[in-house]
């Protein structure tokens, strides 16, 4: 199984993406969830959500930004999410890929879209699965074509 651990603010949003979530946030950008779906359509990866809005999922009032992400992506893109990673600590999001690799033994491939480098990620077993995007522009078509290249082995 190939995957995806996706960040949302970033990655599939950026500075000027305008659109809001119900509580007022910053949303995600059409053209950026499309260009994830291009990752998926090419490799066949499934979408682990390893961004802090996977936190949002139960809360009462959070919870609708979730539900906002969750149906963006469908509406968009037809794409759906797979899991989530495990919350061990905002800073060590390195930790959390590395434990769903491990709890997840059938992941023959993957690759980690994020707009900052984590405790953990420039680690010598993460740091060529990374795909750091520009916060400025989020998943460019040149971070499309990178994840590509790292979900087929070709690092």
């Amino acid at each position: 199984m190939k995957v995806i651990f996706c960040d949302v603010d970033g990655v599939l949003n950026n500075e000027s993406t305008s659109e809001l979530t119900p509580n007022g946030y910053r949303g995600v950008s059409d053209k950026l969830i499309r260009n994830l779906r291009k990752i998926v359509d090419e490799t066949g990866a499934k979408i682990v959500l390893s961004s802090d809005w996977r936190l949002l999922k139960d809360t009462p009032v959070n919870g609708k930004d979730y539900d906002y992400l969750v149906e963006s992506l469908d509406k968009v893109s037809g794409l759906t999410l797979f899991d989530h990673t495990a919350d061990i600590s905002w800073s060590q999001r390195g930790a959390e890929v590395r434990k769903y690799l491990k709890d997840h033994p059938s992941i023959t491939d993957f690759a980690v879209l994020d707009d900052i480098l984590f405790l953990g990620f420039t680690d010598e077993d993460l740091i060529e699965h990374i795909v750091l995007t520009d916060a400025e522009e989020g998943l460019s078509d040149e971070d499309v074509l990178r994840a590509v290249k790292i979900l087929q082995g070709d690092k």
